[in-house]
Parts: structure tokens; sequence; C-alpha cells
């Protein structure tokens, strides 16, 4: 059989794996295995610290006078080194010129007889220390030495021989004890000694008897000093065995996690596993965890025998699976138990900043994250939310999670890191297990839910993304695969007509221009010449491209050769939202295109592509398309949005946008256009703090600026041609309706609202009449009236940072939201701030 046996951790992704859960040390991993636990425990209690970039050295040598700062800590508990300055006197040794800063340490340890020195008044501070020279100092710590053994010829021997006795030596393997010894190795003889070696008191009758004999006292060092205490019977959120450490200092525990025996990602057989792990007869099962969750150790989901034992015979039954990582720990005579932890497949939908409450109180930023975590009726996918706090992960990033007490009202996600869709291709083929996409041949994950419908073999490209194993765990449809045709037409080679090519002007969905590519195969024809007109069901290519209106108008999927030539693959003559919509309205600024009865959402990442004869202009995002009226567009979706839209007819492009009109200051003057005299008015589109200008014939206010017969301040949705001369305007919140919180049921970007304020935290605004707008991601703009050195009224319109807003009980706001509402609480684009002194005697809003 084969073995399955992974090379372990180095396939882990962000799983918590290390041995040390307060592993704060930057070269953690190059710790020793046999004195990890040491290093950590003494990190954490405070007494072995490391160096001040967060590194601890380990292979690096120690001096004596270092040895005596720990030994002090550890017989003192004085972690903070509060009292040393009171041994700093203490002078012994006359060589200590060069370390003042060790003089307390070496003082009260040469004071307590646990540091002898060379004689002659030398210490050597800067000495790297022996082994035998640290294990000296550290048993005199505990009361060891009294009888004068750690001096004179065999010192060292009898150092060793007590050590020994002590089981302090038990995880020193291969290290001459005479050599300078390491930090980590000073970490494990002092460990050993804190955690397990009574302190004693010799007397010439009864020789080194325990304290605890005595005086009834604490045991250990570590015990009197720290409270330290072991619990061998713990286990992490996961069901990882683990022991805990806890003491009165530092950080106040530590986790020791076991090992496992055994590691996997894929299914495995038990055989496979006996093998691993040497043995020759069934051994128990003692607990079987996955995800978080526990399972009885004879449950089929655990071993697909159901027997509750690891079974050198089991040929056929099988643990773990496709991109599970498993791992097997030895639990000595309970048995071993399974710890299992799938990856699953997420995508953030929304960031909530970090902030402070009104208590005062700060809350960490948080992403939600959508979890695909199985398929519901009809190979559907079932997608769970969940709340993870996070400081770097974007809104519309792919995520790999780990989900603690998946499947219980408990769940959480409890791991979660970035993870980019890679280049695929089409749908080739799909067995039970393996996909292949293009010209790759990927395992499926057993979490493999996005897009994972064996039935769809068809013509769309996908992009994939893979666990941290290689494993296929999700298909995005790929729209950066896909291009239109702006001209193509046959090029004959030579005088036969027959003998060319298919010569084309591309654009790619992202809005790059691919100029003179040749275009072989449509849906696997081969393209040839067409005499009449192009058509693209038998794959012909006339020589005049006007004939050729066939390939125009539509995306298409495609694919390169080796030689660089295109392929166009067809779905229903184009991969559009359906077939090629008519009838659309799009909307400079606007989120969304409106169709004959239905919406598709855009945003700032959407690429709009407009004809323009035989090429395409393009502009990025929603705030850059221009106004369209009756246009015929197709349209590839990424999610939610539209990725690219092909605009390929519409009518004279005309803008319209919302804008705050004041009836006391936009009028400007009057201009000539086009012979005749127009009314020019600064008006102030929303979220715009610069005014556009717009004209009038007739005027929008008297040639006076008398409000008689003109317009009333508010919002109006403007609708002007290409010279800015307005063409309409429609009331959108009304200064005619004095009931505050009134919402216009006109059909602009944004609903409206008007009240006064009744409370306000940063991220969430009450008004007066219980409305309550989610502020956390809108835009601030303060709308404030003075007087001029005319005494003429004078509109200031100035974008407030979030961070400087600060509004009181009864201030009057205009808000513009969505529709959308999340947690009974509308989504706020925008909040006008409205003040000034003209304003001071009455409502705010009905200027």
């Amino acid at each position: 059989m084969k073995k399955l046996l992974a090379l372990v951790l180095a396939l882990v992704m962000t799983l918590s794996l290390c041995t040390i859960s307060n592993a704060a040390f930057t070269d953690a991993k190059d710790v020793d295995a046999s004195y990890e636990e040491a290093v950590a425990v003494l990190n954490g209690m405070g007494v072995f610290k490391g160096y001040e970039d967060g590194s601890f050295k380990p292979e690096g040598s120690i001096t004596r006078a270092e040895v005596a700062a720990i030994v002090y800590r550890l017989y003192t508990g004085d972690v903070k080194d509060k009292q040393t300055g009171l041994y700093a006197g203490y002078g012994k040794f006359d060589d200590m010129a060069g370390a003042a800063w060790a003089a307390g340490y070496v003082g009260f340890c040469a004071n307590a007889g646990f540091v002898k020195g060379y004689g002659n008044g030398k210490f050597g501070p800067s000495d790297p220390v022996t082994g035998y020279q640290a294990l000296a100092m550290i048993l005199r710590a505990v009361g060891y030495g009294k009888n004068g053994e750690f001096e004179g010829a065999d010192w060292e021997l009898h150092v060793a021989q007590i050590a020994q006795q002590l089981k302090v030596l038990k995880n020193v393997k291969n290290v001459s004890l005479k050599a300078a010894a390491s930090r980590e190795l000073v970490a494990e003889l002092l460990f050993q000694v804190a955690a397990y070696v009574d302190t004693v008191e010799y007397t010439p009758a009864f020789g080194y008897v325990a304290n605890t004999v005595v005086t009834a006292g604490d045991e250990t060092l570590g015990e009197k000093n720290f409270d330290l205490d072991v619990d061998y019977d713990t286990a992490d959120k996961w069901g990882r065995p683990s022991r805990t450490w806890t003491y009165n200092t530092g950080d106040k525990e530590t986790v020791i996690a076991a090992k496992p025996a055994a590691t996997y990602t894929v299914a495995v057989d038990e055989c496979d596993i006996a093998k691993d792990l040497d043995l020759t007869k069934k051994a128990d099962i003692e607990k079987a965890f996955i995800d978080g969750n526990e399972y009885d150790a004879d449950s089929r989901d655990v071993t697909s025998n159901g027997y509750g034992t690891i079974n050198p015979l089991a040929y056929t039954s099988k643990v773990g699976a496709q991109g599970r990582l498993t791992e097997v720990y030895d639990m000595d005579d309970d048995g071993y138990r399974i710890v299992e932890i799938n990856t699953y497949l997420g995508k953030v939908t929304g960031v909530t900043k970090a902030r402070i409450d009104k208590n005062g109180h700060t809350i960490d930023r948080t992403v939600d994250i959508d979890v695909y975590e199985g398929f519901g009726a009809n190979t559907v996918y079932v997608v769970e939310d969940y709340t993870y706090e996070d400081d770097t992960l974007a809104k519309g990033e792919w995520v790999l999670v780990n989900v603690c007490k998946q499947g219980t009202r408990d769940a959480y996600v409890a791991d979660a890191k970035a993870t980019e869709p890679t280049a695929g291709g089409l749908k080739k083929a799909f067995t039970r297990t393996t996909t292949t996409i293009g010209t790759t041949k990927y395992d499926d994950a057993n979490k493999f839910f996005l897009e994972n419908f064996k039935e769809d073999y068809d013509e769309d490209t996908w992009q994939v993304i893979v666990d941290d194993y290689g494993n296929l765990i999700g298909l995005v449809q790929d729209d950066t695969n896909y291009l239109v045709v702006e001209a193509i037409a046959w090029l004959k080679a030579g005088t036969s007509i027959f003998a060319g090519e298919a010569g084309a002007n591309i654009r790619l969905a992202d809005g790059t221009e691919i100029e003179n590519v040749v275009i072989t195969k449509v849906d696997g024809d081969k393209v040839t010449y067409g005499e009449d007109s192009g058509d693209m069901d038998s794959a012909e290519v006339s020589e005049n491209y006007k004939k050729n209106t066939d390939y125009y108008k539509h995306f298409y999927a495609y694919t390169v050769d080796k030689d660089g030539n295109y392929e166009l693959l067809t779905a229903d003559r184009g991969a559009c939202f359906g077939e090629n919509e008519e009838g659309c309205t799009i909307v400079n600024k606007g989120t969304s295109i409106r169709c004959n009865g239905f919406t598709i959402p855009v945003n700032n990442d959407t690429v709009f592509m407009v004809k323009n004869g035989y090429s395409y202009d393009v502009y990025t995002g929603k705030n850059e398309v221009p106004s369209m009226d009756d246009a015929t567009i197709c349209v590839l979706m990424s999610g939610s949005y539209a990725s690219a839209v092909l605009v390929t007819d519409y009518e004279n492009t005309t803008n319209t946008f919302v804008a705050f009109f004041d009836e006391f200051t936009s009028y400007v003057g009057s201009e000539m256009l086009d012979d005749d005299w127009y009314y020019v008015y600064n008006v102030y589109k929303t979220g715009e703090t610069e005014p556009t200008q717009v004209y009038s014939y007739w005027g929008l206010l008297d040639e006076e600026g008398d409000d008689s017969d003109g317009l009333d301040s508010g919002f109006y949705q403007f609708t002007v041609d290409n010279d800015s001369i307005v063409e309409k305007v429609n009331l959108v919140f009304p200064n005619d309706h004095p009931v505050p919180g009134f919402t216009s049921p006109y059909d602009s970007d944004y609903h409206w609202a008007c009240d006064e304020v009744e409370e306000f935290d940063g991220q969430t605004l009450l008004s007066d009449l219980g409305g309550e707008f989610r502020v956390d991601d809108a835009k601030y703009i303060s709308l404030y009236w003075t007087y001029d050195a005319q005494g003429h009224v004078k509109l200031d319109v100035e974008k407030v940072e979030a961070k400087d807003v600060e509004l009181a009980k009864g201030d009057v706001v205009t808000v513009a939201y969505t529709g959308s509402i999340k947690d009974s609480k509308r989504d706020a684009a925008y909040v006008y701030i409205h003040g000034g002194e003209i304003h001071v005697d009455g409502p705010v809003w009905f200027f």
C-alpha cells in the first residue's frame, strides 16, 4: 500500500500548529525541540528574556553575569528587577567595572552563595558560562552544594552526579557540559530545576532534606515564587491535546501543544496509519474531533468502518479526506486521538472599521465572510455568514478559512487568510475526485463547493482557487478571458484568396486593445474565407470588415495557442447577461444600470466599453462612464456586480445627476452660448464639494435672483445635454413637505431623508423620528452659509473627515442612503450637515 504520511508542518496553513502558544520570539522555530517547553515557559514567566529585536538566539552563548541574572529572578520572583539596586554594593569581586548592569544580580547571588568566582576576587562576568558552571549556580539556588561538593578538583563530577539523580539532564543529549553553554541549554537546566526539583536543606546527620519535610512549605522554586503549576490534560479549540503551565507573573500561562505522531492531508487507509505508528495489533481511538466537534470514536465520520480502533488489517477503511488536515496523537495507555480540520473557501463581503463606542470601549475591526460550507438542494451551495476580527482583509477578497464548531450554532471562523484566484481555462474533464481546467488536472478538495457542478461542461472559462495543499477548492468565472472583436477581415496570402487568414483588432474585457491578431478558429472550426459576408456559424470571414457584423457587439471567451493565435468560443453568441439587453439607462455615478424592469449593479471596478465606430471608448468605474439612454448592452458579471459592460448602441449621451441647489447663492450670472444668453448656476453634485455649472435659457431663478418665481433650495435631479444646458429638473427631496423624515418616491440613485439628530456615535446615526442609519462608510459634507464683506450670502461646501464629525442632539442633517438594510439600519452614502447664520431662527432644511 502506498504510504500517505505527509511531510507534516510544511503544508499547513494558518492553523496554530506551533508547539508553544506564546512563541513571541521571532526565531522560535530555531529552538531545539527538546528545549522548546523550557524556553516558552521561562519566557512567559519573565525569568529568561529575549532581545529587544524580538529574538531569543537559542544557540547563542550566555555569560556568567547573565546566568546570575536569571538565577536571581528565579530565586526572588523579582522578574521586573525592581530590587537589584539594593545589592549592587555587595561587591565581592573587583572585575565588575565592565559589567555594571549586572552588579546587583551578581552581588545578590554572591552574598547568597550561589556564585563563587574564580578566586583572587575575580568573577569573570563577561566570560561564557559552561554547562557545569550554570548547573552549579542553579543547584546552589535550591540548596545543594552546602557540603562543599561543588568545590575542589572533582566539583564538575559532583555537579553532574546530582543533576543526573534529580533528572535535570533528561532532555540533554550529546552536549558537553564542559563547553560554553547555549542560551537554550541554560533555559532547559533552569526550567527542570524550577519545575521539578524540590528545595532542600543540608544537615550533617541526614544530608540533603527536602524543605517540605523540614518546613512543610512549597516544594520547588517555581511553586514557591510563581505558583507554577501544570495541567497535563488540556486541549485547544480543535481538540489537539496539550498541557498548560500557569504562573502568577508575565502572561500567566503557556500552552504546550503535543506533537502529532502522524499527519495527513488526504484520505488514508487505516492500515497505512497503523504502519506509520508501528502498530502490529488494534489500538483504541481515545477521542476524535472534526472541526472542533467531538465525535464518538466508533463514528463512521471518523473511520469508514466505524469500529473505534486503528486496525493494521483494515485495508479498505478510510480516515480523513482530500484537503483535510488529519493528525493522530499518541495518548499513551488511552490509545490514539484523531483530530481533523477542514479548509473552507470564503469571500469577504463587508468591513466594519475599528471604533470607540459611546462608553469609550475600543471595538476591533471586523470583516463579514461568506463561507461555502456544503451543497443544498439541486446542488446549490450552502453559504454561512460569519464575523471575524481582522486588520488586513479587504472587501471582495477570497479567503481560505477554518471554521471551528462547524455545523453548530456556536460555529465561528477561527483562522482566515487571503488567497488569489489564478488563471485556469475551460473545464475539460472531471471524475468523481478530479477536475481538469485548461491543461491542468486538479484533485478536488473535499470542501470544493463553489461552482463544483459536475454537469457544467460548457464553454465558460474559469479562474482556479486551490487550498494550501494544491487541491481545487473553488472556481470563479474568468472575466479577464473574454474579448470583443472591434474589426475582423480576411487577409489573403499572395494571389490566392483562400490561402489567407483572419486578421482582427480586439479589445479584452479589462479594456486593453490588441491590434493585428490572427483568429484561427471559432468553436473549434477552422476560420475560412467567406465570399459574401462573415458568418460565425460556419466560421467564415469576408475581406470587407464591414460585412462581418456577425462577429461584432458581443463578448466571447477565447484561448491563445503557442503561436499567439486566437480561438473564439461562443455561448449563445457571446457571454452576455442573457441576450444583449436593450432599452437600458446608464447614469454617471449611478450604482446600477436599469434595463426594462431589472437592474444590474455596477461599482468603481466595472469596465465600460462604449462602441465608437469600429473601436470602443473605455471608462473604468461608475464615476467615469457618461450617462446614456436607450442603450444596448452585453454584460459580464463577477459575483453580484458587473465586471465589464459592452455598450453597442445608445441614444445621444446626456448627463443626469442629483445636485444640491441653493436659492440664495446658486445664480452666478449669464453667458452667451450659440448666439443666445443663458443664465448660469452653480450646483453641487451628490458627494462633490466643487460646483458644476449648468445653463438655462429661461432661468431657474429670475435675472435678479429673486426666489419668488424660481426654485427653492433642495436636492434636484438635473438632466443636461452635452453643453450642460438644462433639459429637465425633477425635485428629489422637496422643501414643500414640512415633515422631518420625508422620503421622496422619486427614482434617483439614493433615497433622501432630512431629520434632527437624536444619537450619533460615528458608526450609527439615529434620527429624531427613529430612522437609524449605518454611517461607518458614509461621506460627510458640510453646507455652511455666511455673509461676505458686502453682506451677500456665501455658501461653503466642504468635505469633513469622518473622524472630525461631531453631531449633537438637535443638529439637522440630510442623508442620502441606499435601499439596502442590514441590522435594521439603512446604509448611508452621504450625510449633509446643515449650518450657518441665516438659518438660526427656523427649521434648517426649509430654508
